[in-house]
């Protein structure tokens, strides 16, 4: 079980330092969220 949290782990770093230096992906999560949650909303 310990393995899947190391993995998780380093995914969501993984994704983080993506957010940080790469530009535009933010907002495209940001975009991707707010039309999931409008769907889920409505």
């Amino acid at each position: 079980m310990k393995k899947y949290q190391w993995i998780i782990g380093g995914i969501m770093i993984a994704v983080v330092l993506i957010v940080l230096f790469v530009p535009g992906v933010a907002e495209y999560i940001e975009r991707e969220l707010l039309t999931w949650l409008v769907r889920v909303a409505s």
